[in-house]
């Protein structure tokens, strides 16, 4: 088998630091360029075709141009859980703006595609969270990314293992397309079942149900913790301890915003995470209209930022139809057999990842991810 070696990233290649691209300037040019929110907005492991933002010549001047194969980290962001977001750079041209912090590796000892990948896994992303400095803001720096340590094998065999991953991401792109579309009916059969309906009255969010906000800064999760600790990331890790105990949805504040968690029994939430408790109706028949009605409306009036939040009275004052008991019901009946079509094809796609993320990885390293 072929053996792999650690070493320091600064080994592998050079660091430089995006600058310019301020806000006003996006969209001047025809020019492709990449802010350092676009990194978890927009691109997930490569920066490919047509990128979100472009620049005139004019504003080219004053950033950093790119090349093909540059790995862009996120230097800002609101959870060390993030923070230090990459994608390669796979375009012949571009300019990357402020609080990037670009690694141009030596492509005589790393494949780009290679790295990108490799960053996805839980052994990079443990290392960044340990570099993650700040509180509200958090914050990783060139000294900290250049004493991380990689492991990889030697350049044909990354080059081999790259096909290997790029056949995953094929098949894991065909079920995410599934996944999507039974989200999309599963919304579809809410707003069906849910509005315009006889007997229906409204209530604003905060009289059917108490809301507040977890109290733990996210760096207090870990990896073999006894309870769910919900942050604003897509899946939840774990804790040692818990705050809460019973029946609640957790709320995406900021990260994966809007995005709601169902869940009855102990559990930990980040201080960003909103917390309802205390139902006045089905927890779950309010979790079914969180998820498609409340989503929906943030995604149209979410902040104007690099990291978009959802504020408080936003949340208390969101309105929710609420038809009689009997009626609930049988809505949540409905609703729960599509959920679980839903599940099982997000349980196939969570497989399939963590097969792909295995591959990226350290043969010795397998057995934690089995």
């Amino acid at each position: 088998m072929n053996r792999w070696q650690k070493m320091e990233l600064q080994k592998l290649g050079g660091f430089f630091k995006g600058f310019g691209i301020p806000r006003d300037s996006v969209d001047s040019g025809s020019l492709p360029a990449v802010r350092y929110g676009e990194l978890y907005t927009n691109y997930n492991t490569f920066v490919t075709g047509k990128t979100r933002s472009t620049i005139s010549n004019k504003i080219a001047d004053d950033s950093l141009k790119l090349q093909y194969g540059d790995i862009l980290f996120a230097g800002s962001g609101e959870t060390s859980e993030d923070i230090g977001k990459s994608a390669a750079f796979l375009l012949s041209e571009g300019y990357a703006g402020g609080d990037i912090i670009v690694f141009r590796p030596d492509k005589t000892k790393v494949d780009p595609k290679f790295l990108a990948y490799y960053f996805e896994t839980r052994i990079w992303k443990k290392q960044r969270r340990r570099a993650a400095q700040g509180q509200s803001i958090v914050h990783i720096h060139v000294t900290d990314l250049k004493k991380m340590i990689t492991e990889l094998p030697d350049l044909e065999t990354q080059q081999k293992i790259v096909q290997v991953l790029e056949a995953w991401d094929s098949c894991i792109d065909k079920v995410e397309k599934l996944v999507k579309h039974e989200k999309d009916k599963l919304r579809w059969l809410t707003y069906k079942l849910v509005c315009n309906k006889e007997n229906t009255r409204t209530e604003k969010l905060c009289s059917l149900a108490k809301i507040t906000t977890g109290k733990k800064d996210v760096n207090q999760g870990c990896d073999n913790g006894k309870y769910p600790f919900f942050t604003c990331a897509k899946e939840h890790t774990w804790s040692n301890d818990y705050s809460f105990d019973g029946e609640a949805i957790c709320i995406a504040g900021n990260g994966e915003i809007g995005k709601s968690f169902y869940y009855n029994g102990k559990f930990e939430a980040y201080q960003r995470t909103y917390v309802l408790t205390d139902f006045i109706i089905s927890g779950q028949y309010l979790n079914y209209v969180i998820k498609s009605l409340f989503k929906e409306m943030v995604e149209h009036q979410k902040q104007m930022s690099a990291m978009p939040y959802i504020k408080l009275e936003t949340l208390k004052n969101f309105v929710v139809p609420v038809p009689d008991n009997q009626e609930i019901d049988k809505i949540i009946e409905i609703l729960n057999d599509e959920d679980n079509i839903v599940s099982t094809y997000e349980n196939i796609l969570y497989t399939m990842d963590l097969q792909k993320t295995v591959s990226s990885q350290p043969p010795h390293s397998w057995r934690f991810r089995c």
